[in-house]
């Protein structure tokens, strides 16, 4: 073949090569640069009968599947009902459009589950998840109790695969996860292939009330203050005019109204560094005051006090109130349970039929700590001369 042929055909390949791609990124970015994200939010306890039920966060995401053509699912929940959060975890597999989980603040129990549905999950830098094994309050007959701890025996297992799926861990590594109350900071998360990305927290779309300035720093307040009140060629008087209402507003000292820019701006700083100061001890003595409680209520023990104080502070009283309220007291043993009701001395002379009117779970208890005296019992029951 003629070279200058052969050279053709390899000049056209190429070309024809490189216009293809051309043409393929230009179509993926302009897909990218026309695609409609819409965001919703799952914040709070996750309950069939509050705003967060399964049926309520459906609707949510059925509506978002309308018009998006990605869903942004903006979560912050201590979790809550595990046959709920099941049926939005798997609304949010079926879901016709792809969801990309955002935690804000909080991931914990069975919203680290629902979390797990997303396509990608990003974290705040100050964000926490929170795993453990489910649990529930049982009472009744041996049977009951047994048909309940079968239940949960099988919601840990559905947690387990779930958990394995998104971190490719083998199940006796996860399963240490369910061991207790065990938190992930974000980048602990993302070491444990929990979360794909951490983001900033600067990044998470927090919405904050327009008029309330006190939430700014002080230079981007007096930017504020100076884009609103200043105007080409304005008179001076009108300045100071201005900057008298600034300081009669949050009550500067030290400065008048013709006082220069910085002076305003550090006397500002001032007076938000004061405040933030009252804030934090505020702040410090909420912390400590529910640890206080949730330790006398028995949910957590003093050793434990470092670690929720640590949320309280990264995350807010709010948070770390969403996080003491889910923690249920829990029975110091199944006998405390079956405590009788009365002393033992008050019930020398029951026979079984007393038993079975007054304290019937007292015969399981008796059964497991004085066989001799149930057997005694039973035998005058059902085994008379």
């Amino acid at each position: 073949m003629d070279t200058s042929v052969q050279g053709l055909d390899t000049f056209l390949c190429k070309y024809n090569i490189v216009s293809n791609f051309a043409a393929d990124f230009e179509s993926n970015n302009r897909k990218k640069i026309f695609m409609k994200t819409v965001a919703i939010k799952l914040y709070g306890a996750i309950e069939a009968n509050g705003e967060n039920s399964a049926a309520s966060f459906i609707s949510k995401l059925t509506e978002a599947q309308k018009t998006a053509d990605v869903i942004e699912l903006h979560l912050h929940s201590p979790g809550g009902e595990v046959f709920e959060g099941t049926a939005i975890f798997n609304a949010i597999n079926a879901s016709k459009k792809p969801v990309d989980v955002y935690i804000d603040g909080m991931a914990a129990s069975m919203a680290s589950i629902i979390m797990l549905a997303g396509r990608k999950i990003y974290m705040a830098e100050n964000a926490f998840i929170m795993i453990h094994s489910p649990y529930t309050f049982s009472c009744g007959n041996a049977e009951e109790l047994e048909k309940a701890a079968h239940l949960l025996r099988s919601m840990e297992d559905n947690f387990i695969t779930a958990y394995c799926a998104r971190t490719g861990k083998d199940k006796e590594a996860v399963a240490e996860w369910l061991k207790g109350d065990n938190w992930f900071n974000a980048q602990e998360a993302l070491q444990e292939k929990l979360v794909d990305e951490v983001i900033g927290a600067s990044n998470v779309k927090i919405e904050t009330p327009e008029g309330d300035l006190k939430k700014t720093n002080a230079a981007a307040l007096l930017q504020r203050f100076e884009a609103i009140t200043t105007f080409n060629n304005q008179p001076q008087n009108n300045n100071q005019m201005d900057k008298q209402s600034l300081i009669d507003k949050f009550g500067l000292t030290g400065v008048t109204a013709q006082s220069d820019d910085a002076a305003i701006e550090a006397a500002l700083q001032a007076k938000f560094d004061a405040e933030k100061d009252q804030v934090a001890a505020m702040r410090k003595g909420q912390i400590t005051s529910a640890i206080n409680a949730a330790i006398e209520a028995k949910k957590i023990t003093e050793d434990q006090r470092a670690l929720y104080e640590g949320i309280g502070e990264k995350n807010g009283i709010e948070v770390l109130n969403q996080v003491l309220d889910g923690i249920k007291v829990q029975p110091t043993s199944i006998t405390s349970q079956l405590t009788p009701k009365h002393g033992t001395e008050a019930r020398a002379d029951w026979d079984w039929d007393k038993y079975q009117a007054e304290d019937p779970r007292a015969l399981e208890d008796l059964q497991k700590n004085d066989p001799e005296k149930f057997q005694a019992l039973y035998d005058a029951k059902y085994k008379k001369a």
